[in-house]
This record gives C-alpha cells, sequence and structure tokens, in this order.
C-alpha cells in the first residue's frame, strides 16, 4: 500500500536529484512586472514579449508565459495562477515557474516556485499552473518577476528569466 503512494512522485524526486547535477545553459527575456503598491488587490499583468537574440537550436523545446494572475492573499498564502505552452518543436519535461518578488530598492524579498500542472508539454501543448507562497514572500513587494525552467529531451536545461506575457503573432482577427 505505501509502494502506491510513493509512486506518483518518484518522477518528480528522480527529476529533483537529476537537476541538482546539472549545469544550467540559459537564454533569458528581460522586462519587469510591476504591480500596484496594493499587494491585497488582484492583479493582472501583460506585457509583449522581448526576445533576445539567440542561435538557438531549432530542434527543441521553448517554454512561454501565455498568462499570469497574483491573486490577493487568502489564508497566509498569495497565488500567482497562468499558462505556458511549448512553442519549439520538441517535447519539454518538468516545466518549473519561478517567482521572485523585490522591493523598492530592488532587493529580492522572496521567492518560491511550482511545476506546470503536465509534467511533459508536447510542441503547442499548454498546462497551467498554481503557486501558493506564503504571504511574507510578499511583505514590502513593489514588483516581481516569473521565470521558467525546463529539460529537452535530450536532458539539456533551458531558462528564461523574468518571463514576459507571449503574443502569437500568427493567430489572425476577424474585424
Amino acid at each position: 500500500m505505501l509502494r502506491f503512494g510513493i509512486l506518483p512522485w518518484l518522477p518528480l524526486l528522480a527529476f529533483a536529484l537529476f537537476c541538482s547535477g546539472l549545469n544550467a545553459s540559459f537564454s533569458s527575456t528581460y522586462g519587469q512586472f510591476f504591480v500596484e503598491p496594493d499587494t491585497n488587490s488582484d492583479t493582472n499583468v501583460t506585457s509583449g514579449l522581448s526576445s533576445p537574440e539567440t542561435d538557438e537550436d531549432s530542434s527543441s523545446a521553448e517554454i512561454v508565459l501565455l498568462s499570469q494572475k497574483l491573486k490577493k492573499s487568502s489564508f497566509g498564502y498569495r497565488h500567482l495562477v497562468g499558462q505556458v505552452k511549448n512553442i519549439g518543436t520538441d517535447t519539454a519535461q518538468f516545466v518549473k515557474i519561478v517567482i521572485n518578488t523585490y522591493d523598492k530598492n530592488g532587493d529580492l524579498i522572496g521567492t518560491d516556485f511550482t511545476f506546470a500542472t503536465s509534467t511533459t508539454l508536447k510542441s503547442n501543448q499548454k498546462s497551467s499552473f498554481d503557486l501558493a507562497s506564503d504571504t511574507q514572500n510578499f511583505k514590502g513587494m513593489e514588483y516581481y518577476e516569473i521565470s521558467l525552467q525546463w529539460n529537452n529531451p535530450d536532458f539539456t536545461e533551458e531558462y528564461v528569466e523574468n518571463a514576459q506575457i507571449y503574443k502569437d503573432n500568427s493567430t489572425k482577427t476577424s474585424e
């Protein structure tokens, strides 16, 4: 009976042990998410994606942030909810969403992370996430940044620092 209780956590444990020995190769996206001074209000932050110059392998996964919302404090926690998507050509595994909160001086005051609901994201697949973080990580917060991290099928690690909301320009709209 105990065996069945551990089995669902086995892939996550293996991933954590594997990642502890990896060196991260990263590309980053820069910008800032600013929130209103009232940290108890629901906060919706959107921004255009600003991509860096890269010479990435065209057969890799590429995770982007589709949406995010920092919700009001409830029972000692704040929730960052949203959705990510793999716009790359390969499968991504263990997509990690990290939030870093900063004070008005730009000093880090809190950090937390969660994983996307889906363990693997195939090309064009989306997944939601819900990060519940202690309200202590938000005391004195002026702004926050979201970073994304994932593994490719060849076990290389990818990273996007300060991810911006991705706008898909290929979507056609009717007027």
